[in-house]
């Protein structure tokens, strides 16, 4: 039983000692960028993630599936 509190304890101090909030930095400044900006840097971004994402692997064989058999 004592272990029982003891544990309890310790966890009700390390939670309370844990921040409360946590601050955010922008990735993108929010100041003199309009949304035409904001548009390109998006479309550029996105391409990034498409081109990463691209698996190129060669099959073989054919369409057939009596062939396949």
């Amino acid at each position: 039983m004592l272990a029982i509190v003891l544990s309890s304890l310790v966890f009700v101090v390390l939670v309370s000692a844990a921040p409360t909030s946590l601050t955010l930095k922008r990735a993108f400044p929010n100041h003199g960028m309009n949304l035409s900006q904001l548009r390109a840097m998006d479309m550029k971004r996105h391409g990034r993630i498409l081109q990463a994402s691209v698996v190129n692997f060669p099959v073989y064989g054919t369409a057939d599936p009596i062939a396949a058999g």
